[in-house]
């Protein structure tokens, strides 16, 4: 039973091998409808798994693809999360937001906290703005926030910072909190403004309109102000501004300009040339690919929201709420998202297989990348991609196998010349091959986990016990305490990751692993690749590794589910 468990948690458990720098796992023939869905229990690995890593798929130039994460117990992106649950409020979608208890809770502590400098790049008051926003997005009226109003104030007057000191934007923004939190704006700020456009003159001068003008108007909002000839020129300011960048291609500039432009006119009942048809079917192309508006980088939750406001079609209500979602995880949307890559692709994949997940359509990514296979291409890169073409059932012509395998025989050659014992395992894995005795001895004496641990991958997948034997003998060197690994043998300290393969590798019972799994348990039902206190930032590695670890614990689920 034992050796029976420990054929069927390997596959997935070694492809931590392969999730940073290394990697190894699955045969040529592997179904890719296993490993079996695991139970998703609340507070489980697969639970997260499920919660995040689809959140980290994106639109690349040639298709999606998944990023990762600088750290999923970080604070999340006040950006993001604020106009995405905006955007969702105004769909009339808000009950699409499955993190909505995680951010209330986090958009009241901030209104209420004390201020900080300098969040996520944004000045205090547009981090207080948003957070109100999202409040009452989210259903709740927000509280006033005082102390962050306070540290943004210069005598009666508002800054950005204080190095630009204050200004009449500034003051706008505080006006917007006011009224977001049910509050009147303070006298001395509609004072300021209605000095402020007493000076209002014709000009096409891009600091006057939008340093001075529009601001003015946005605090003196609900304010007839027919006492104020200089309003007709504001207002031919703000038609032939309106015109200049309704030219321009569709880009968060020129449409956030719009839509303030917009947004104005509307409030002042001022007439305004209707956007061509066309603007709206650009952005509503863009948003549908998962872009933004002008097509350039990720889907901006911002921009969407401005052009839907200014009345453009930009897509269906479906459509729009599937872009905007897909960030999300139970922690709202993240800030820290890295680019997607081949390494993140193959280890969010394979923690997806694991539980059972939904996978997004990456075959154009990888067929892209198999294509550009190169002898620049790393052992591990070209394992990822050979196992990501495998389970995702990539049919490669035959000029892309006889390429594949001319590469991994090349780099073979060069890594047992050179005693690279995991370039030597994972080029063995992708080629199906056993191993010579030179090449089996430059792996077990390797001081790398991940050596050994693809080692008896290949054993088992080969059926040589005799080399799974000798793996297990070696991978007993990496051993720190009670079913707990260290990454090399001159390393101090156990991680999740080397976990993960030490105990697919060795064949640990069943009784053990979630006990393991737990010591390294952080908050939130997240998990980091050290044991606290001295914990790692929660990244995709760590989220793969704990349900690798988790697998290894649900073995009779798994045998009777594959048996």
């Amino acid at each position: 039973m034992r050796a029976t468990i420990a054929r069927i948690a390997l596959g997935a458990l070694l492809a931590a091998l392969c999730a940073t720098q290394a990697g190894c796992t699955a045969t040529r023939n592997t179904d890719p409808t296993l490993p079996s869905r695991l139970e998703r229990a609340s507070g489980s690995a697969c639970s997260s798994v499920a919660d995040n890593v689809p959140s980290l798929a994106q639109q690349t130039d040639h298709g999606v693809a998944y990023g990762d994460i600088t750290n999923l117990a970080a604070e999340p992106s006040v950006y993001r999360s604020s106009w995405s649950v905006q955007l969702l409020a105004q769909l009339r979608s808000d009950d699409e937001v499955k993190s909505r208890k995680f951010l209330s809770s986090y958009f009241n502590r901030l209104l209420t906290g004390p201020p900080r400098s300098n969040v996520q790049g944004l000045p205090g008051l547009q981090v207080a703005l948003l957070a109100a926003a999202a409040s009452r997005a989210l259903g709740s009226r927000p509280a006033l926030p005082t102390r962050w109003l306070e540290a943004s104030r210069s005598g009666s007057s508002y800054f950005y910072s204080r190095a630009e000191g204050t200004s009449l934007a500034a003051d706008s923004t505080a006006s917007q909190i006011f009224r977001l939190t049910g509050h009147n704006v303070p006298a001395a700020l509609v004072t300021r403004a209605r000095l402020a456009l007493s000076h209002a003159r014709p000009t096409d001068d891009n600091e006057t309109i939008f340093d001075r003008d529009l601001p003015s108007l946005s605090i003196l909002e609900g304010e007839a102000l027919n006492e104020y000839p200089q309003l007709r020129e504001v207002r031919a300011n703000v038609t032939a501004w309106f015109a200049r960048f309704a030219e321009e291609p569709a880009s968060f500039t020129s449409i956030s300009t719009l839509s303030q432009l917009h947004d104005l006119s509307q409030r002042r009942d001022w007439a305004l040339s209707p956007l061509e048809r066309s603007y709206g079917s650009t952005l509503a192309s863009n948003i549908s690919a998962g872009l933004s508006a002008d097509g350039q980088g990720q889907f901006d939750p911002q921009v969407t929201l401005l052009a839907l406001r200014m009345g453009l079609e930009v897509g269906s209500k479906a459509s729009i709420t599937q872009a905007v979602s897909n960030g999300e995880t139970a922690r709202g949307w993240p800030s820290g998202r890295v680019r997607p890559s081949i390494q993140s692709t193959y280890m969010a994949v394979e923690s997806l297989l694991i539980c059972g997940s939904s996978i997004a359509d990456v075959g154009q990514f990888v067929s892209r990348e198999i294509d550009s296979i190169s002898d620049r291409t790393s052992a591990v890169t070209l394992y990822q991609l050979h196992e990501l073409q495998v389970k995702l059932h990539l049919n490669l012509d035959g000029s892309g196998l006889a390429r594949e395998s001319a590469y991994a025989n090349n780099l073979l050659r060069i890594a047992t010349s050179q005693g690279d014992g995991l370039a030597v395992a994972l080029s063995l894995i992708v080629l199906d091959r056993a191993p010579t005795s030179a090449q089996a001895r430059a792996v077990q004496s390797s001081s790398d986990i991940r050596s050994i641990g693809a080692m008896a991958a290949l054993a088992r997948r080969l059926h040589r016990p005799d080399l799974e034997t000798s793996a297990q003998k070696s991978i007993a060197r990496f051993k720190e305490s009670t079913n707990t690994y260290r990454f090399a043998t001159d390393l101090k300290g156990a991680d999740l990751f080397s976990t993960a393969i030490g105990l697919s590798a060795s064949g640990a019972a069943a009784d053990k692993p979630i006990r393991v799994l737990n010591s390294f348990r952080g908050k939130g039902n997240l998990w980091t690749l050290t044991m606290p206190p001295s914990a790692s930032p929660v990244n995709l590695l760590s989220l793969y590794s704990a349900a690798s670890v988790e697998r290894v614990a649900q073995l009779d689920y798994v045998v009777s589910a594959v048996g």
